[in-house]
């Protein structure tokens, strides 16, 4: 009985844990310049209208190995704007919600008020585009430059893939920096796993536990 008690504390925690997560890609705990396009369960990276400058058709992971971002440029800088393309994730199973922290950046010579930003794009398995996500922040406003979470929330299992990169249009020029990418299925939370679900699963195991010792 020992056995079986210890086995469903297990088996509650992991499930507790499991159900509260959701796939995070953080670039991190690689070489700078790796070849990302398969690297990751789960998502499959490519470049979309690229070929200009050297960019395409590989997806780079850039940064000292610790704080890496996503990249189309496997060396240089590593932002970049929709003249060179754009990064598009594909999943193996349709998502629900798909999130991605962007960074705007402006090259030093910028001049006149930038209104291009940042964007993710949410399609489905027919290449209907679901919906744009614009960085959040004008210029000129406080926070500009830092980086802020884009979210596309669909509702339910529908999102086959994603695409992000940065508007150029007329105007001064915004690159887009991307890091985190984060996906998961209805059901499932954007979070490390809850702590209150963890302590409640395995305080009522721990309860079973001790009533049984009690009986002896």
């Amino acid at each position: 009985m020992k056995i079986r008690l210890a086995v469903l504390v297990v088996l509650l925690v992991t499930f507790a844990a499991s159900s509260a997560m959701a796939d995070v890609v953080d670039f991190n705990g690689i070489p700078n310049g790796t070849v990302i396009n398969n690297y990751y369960t789960g998502v499959t990276f490519s470049c979309v209208g690229c070929g200009l400058d050297g960019t395409g058709p590989n997806i780079y992971a850039r940064g000292d190995g610790t704080s890496n971002v996503v990249s189309l440029f496997g060396t240089g800088l590593p932002f970049f704007d929709a003249r060179w393309g754009g990064i598009r994730a594909t999943f193996d199973t349709a998502q629900s919600v798909v999130a991605i922290n962007a960074q705007a950046v402006l090259p030093p010579e910028y001049l006149g008020t930038p209104t291009n930003k940042p964007w993710l794009q949410a399609f489905d398995a027919s290449n209907n585009l679901l919906g744009t996500v614009y960085y959040p922040i004008n210029y000129g406003d406080a926070g500009f430059g830092t980086f802020q979470t884009l979210t596309f929330d669909a509702g339910s299992n529908v999102i086959a893939y994603v695409q992000f990169s940065s508007q150029h249009t007329s105007g001064p020029a915004v690159y887009g920096n991307f890091d985190d990418l984060t996906f998961r299925t209805q059901g499932t939370v954007p979070t490390v796993p809850e702590p209150a679900a963890i302590i409640l699963f395995g305080t009522g195991a721990s309860a079973l536990l001790l009533r049984k010792r009690a009986r002896k």
